[in-house]
């Protein structure tokens, strides 16, 4: 499943399709969706009753779907699977009673087969450990979070959905997306401890929502490999590392300078197509910290945070060339981490998050010396 095929935009599309007539673009609009709302409806009343509710929410949404506005799709069936919830509740432990009918139930085909994983060949320690992380991680999404925390989580790193889009989809501000990930995200580091990064969490996130999977949906592929991040900076947040690593300096502050026009906080390039700066959020005047910085085969590793996202980071050496990331991890925007492969040397750091604000300072890399090369055996 491409990023584009889960993205706002192609939702949007199912929605306009199925508004006509398409019964199959609203079979790809439940595969699409209905997984993140079925671990959030499971959260609240448990599996036993999750799959029942799910259909039938997303049985409301097929009636009514002449009345939603395509963009606010995944907020009303969020909205209507809430009602179910608390019909449920008020029910207490009677059967639910359902009045849907047969040929309603022919819109949602569920007879996709449901793909587990192969277990593991030889030693099973590695399995067993990946789905004791998985149980302890879901349990945390479910117990640990509240219902607003949980649903903004899978939407940013299960969904794919950038902040812009997750708020209007929950009706909120960008603001206040940012802080509601920001604060799950410490609430299951103070569970779990330290959390993996990047594409990592990211999978480990969609192992648990998808076990179970609800009926009718197939699983999210999974990354083909771990980005550059997650082999090369297990603790690039901590500061200590940096005197630990005895091969990099850092400035002791970076003042602040006027705000600079941003680019998109999800396309950091060599050369970023302009974008218009956004109107600033309330509060937000602060310019990114560098959190750290450390050394890996050869590449200088820069982690920031920000309230508003980190928008650019650039390097500028003495003769005035400016280097670009050769990569960069912004699956939590307000933690991005960023590698550049730059010689050892002393750079002018600007670092401009997605409201205008900016900070420089100089910085000093040191790579440390290649290993020679030994021909002898």
């Amino acid at each position: 499943m491409r990023n584009d095929d889960r993205s706002y935009k192609h939702l949007a599309h199912l929605v306009k399709r199925a508004q006509r007539g398409d019964a199959e673009a609203f079979r790809e609009l439940y595969e699409r969706t209905a997984q993140a709302q079925y671990f959030n409806v499971a959260a609240k009343v448990g599996y036993a009753t999750a799959d029942d509710i799910l259909q039938e929410a997303y049985l409301v949404a097929w009636k009514n779907l002449a009345d939603i506005r395509p963009r606010a799709f995944i907020g009303y069936v969020r909205r209507v699977a809430d009602t179910l919830c608390l019909q449920h509740f008020e029910r207490g432990s009677h059967p639910r009673e359902t009045s849907t009918d047969t040929d309603d139930f022919a819109v949602m085909d569920t007879s996709a087969k449901l793909h587990g994983s192969d277990p593991d060949k030889g030693d099973p320690a590695p399995e067993i450990g990946r789905r004791d992380a998985t149980r302890r991680l879901a349990q945390a999404l479910r117990e640990e979070l509240d219902e607003r925390e949980r649903e903004t989580l899978l939407l940013r790193f299960y969904q794919d959905m950038k902040i812009d889009e997750i708020a209007e989809a929950l009706e909120v501000s960008p603001s206040t997306v940012k802080r509601t990930i920001r604060g799950a995200l410490d609430k299951l580091r103070e569970k779990l401890g330290v959390l993996p990064t990047g594409i990592v969490f990211a999978a480990a996130l969609q192992r648990a929502v998808e076990d179970p999977l609800a009926a009718g949906v197939s699983p999210k592929p999974a990354p083909s490999r771990a980005s550059w991040a997650d082999r090369a900076v297990p603790a690039v947040a901590a500061l200590a590392i940096i005197g630990a690593v005895g091969c990099v300096a850092v400035a002791a502050g970076l003042p602040r300078e006027a705000p600079a026009a941003p680019v998109d906080e999800s396309q950091v390039t060599a050369e970023p197509a302009p974008k218009p700066a956004p109107a600033p959020e309330a509060g937000d005047t602060a310019a990114p910290e560098l959190a750290s910085m450390v050394t890996e085969r050869g590449a200088t590793v820069l982690a920031f945070t920000d309230e508003s996202a980190v928008a650019e980071v650039r390097l500028t050496d003495e003769a005035g060339a400016t280097y670009a990331p050769a990569e960069a991890d912004t699956t939590d925007p307000t933690h991005p981490v960023f590698r550049f492969q730059v010689p050892s040397g002393t750079y002018q750091l600007r670092a401009t998050d997605a409201v205008g604000n900016t900070a420089s300072g100089e910085i000093t890399v040191t790579l440390p010396p290649e290993e020679p090369v030994s021909i002898a055996e």
